[in-house]
């Protein structure tokens, strides 16, 4: 596989009139082709600041950051987002008039995703006509108009009841698999990074080093549900739990 982001040495410090905060040290990590890594760790060790700093919302304090062949990030938010007076088709379309993009070629490419998973039909819909789990495809759909090579996922599951974030993380992960894309997901939720994950990056408390990476080996890996019955999945799961310094 290539190689498609290199991260060397990462550090985010933040200033305050009194003094400085350290949240971030010493990231270094390397993302290939097609791959797709989660970030967890405890609550507040800064694994948002590493998307925010990727996708260029804030800067970082030093290291290093190369993204090769000019690839493009898609961030995908916690929360959908979605416009309420803009249908179905305008949210998704809104990333391309932003970037001056919008045109028969962009638009089709998008009114293609929405056939490809199950959404064309409520294009002309608005948000408020569909459940939480349809908001967050046409989100993740709104992140790929753009043609992202990487996505960023920022929690996407977690305003979702139980099933419907079991089913919306199928969904969610077979459309990135399908689209080719490399995606990095922070989550709190171990499971969903093992059923998802080729591998893991754990994070330590503030400041944020790296831990431990998990490559994840599964015996028949397959969709997030199905990766929940496999053999190996427990293992993960409580090694990853005991890695992580939870304070309750």
């Amino acid at each position: 596989m290539n190689k498609i982001l290199e991260i060397k040495n990462l550090r985010k410090i933040y200033h305050t009139k009194k003094d400085e905060i350290l949240a971030v040290d010493d990231f270094s990590f390397d993302l290939y082709e097609g791959e797709f890594v989660s970030i967890v760790g405890p609550s507040g060790c800064g694994k948002s600041t590493i998307l925010s700093i990727l996708c260029d919302l804030i800067d970082y304090s030093d290291g290093e950051i190369k993204f090769n062949n000019d690839s493009k990030i898609g961030y995908m938010l916690q929360e959908d987002s979605l416009f309420d007076f803009r249908n179905i088709l305008n949210n998704c379309l809104i990333g391309l008039e932003i970037n001056k993009n919008l045109n028969d070629e962009t638009k089709s490419y998008v009114e293609k995703l929405l056939k490809d998973y199950g959404l064309y039909e409520f294009k002309n819909k608005y948000p408020d006509n569909l459940s939480g789990g349809m908001r967050q495809r046409v989100a993740l759909i709104r992140t790929l108009a753009t043609n992202p090579d990487i996505l960023l996922l920022d929690e996407p599951f977690s305003a979702l009841d139980y099933q419907t974030r079991l089913a919306v993380s199928d969904d969610v992960y077979k459309i990135i698999k399908n689209e080719k894309k490399s995606a990095i997901m922070v989550t709190h939720d171990i499971a969903e990074a093992v059923s998802m994950s080729d591998r893991i990056i754990v994070l330590t408390g503030r400041p944020s080093k790296i831990k431990n990476i998990y490559e994840i080996k599964l015996e028949n890996k397959s969709t997030p549900i199905n990766n929940r019955k496999d053999s190996k999945f427990s293992y993960y799961y409580d090694t990853i739990w005991k890695d992580i310094d939870f304070h309750v």
